[in-house]
């Protein structure tokens, strides 16, 4: 996931062209920073109206310092990262933590919206929960 805009407080994190949820863009080599999420049930913000593709994940995320990807070897390692950077009730973002519908019921994909303050076109590691596409895949 990438940073695609920013608002308010707020920051829209997702895909771009060069993302690829189904097998993974990027190899585990790589070096980034681990894009984390501490879901509070906050409300939607004005100005942000979630969908599918842009849903609101009720909370706020954060980067870690930049991690190689090797060294994530299961998705309990990636939140274990982000609990020690962050703390209690930190994990790491996924694909689908966009919400969307009248009571965010539902869950969509490729981006979403949270609180935070993140850098401008930065790639992150995020997992996806129903694909081959995460670093320990």
């Amino acid at each position: 996931m990438l940073v695609d805009g920013a608002a308010n407080g707020t920051v829209r994190v997702g895909a771009d062209s060069a993302t690829d949820p189904y097998y993974g863009d990027t190899p585990a080599t790589a070096t980034l920073p681990l894009l984390c999420l501490r879901v509070t049930g906050s409300g939607v913000p004005s100005g942000i109206t979630p969908d599918f593709y842009a849903g609101w994940a009720r909370g706020t995320v954060a980067a870690t310092p930049p991690v190689q990807g090797k060294a994530l070897t299961s998705l309990s390692v990636a939140n274990s990262l982000c609990v020690q950077y962050y703390g209690t009730g930190w994990r790491m973002a996924e694909f689908h933590d966009g919400r969307y519908g009248s009571n965010l019921e539902s869950s969509g994909g490729w981006s979403f919206w949270a609180h935070g303050y993140l850098p401008a076109n930065t790639r992150f590691w995020a997992a996806i929960d129903d694909q081959p596409a995460n670093p320990w895949n």
